[in-house]
């Protein structure tokens, strides 16, 4: 299954590179890199999102949880040192 996410995502970015307003794609992307718990790169892949459409609903939801997502991890490696 591992697999599979990396090509979903590999696939996403190349749809991004090809058409950077293609929000479905930026937000299938997102989601192959959550499942591969890349938080970094979802916030990425959603900040470019939201670029382009800054009201877009959902990526506005994911963008939020993930941001906090990756501080609360930047602050457990923190805190595991």
């Amino acid at each position: 299954a591992l697999r599979r996410y990396e090509e979903v995502s590999a696939d996403g970015q190349q749809i991004i590179r090809l058409d950077p307003t293609n929000i479905k794609a930026a937000l299938i992307g997102a989601r192959a890199q959550y499942l591969l718990e890349d938080f970094e790169a979802v916030a990425n892949i959603l900040r470019l999102a939201l670029e382009q459409d800054p009201e877009h609903s959902e990526a506005k939801k994911l963008y939020k949880v993930v941001r906090n997502l990756v501080k609360y991890v930047a602050n457990a490696k923190e805190n595991m040192q």
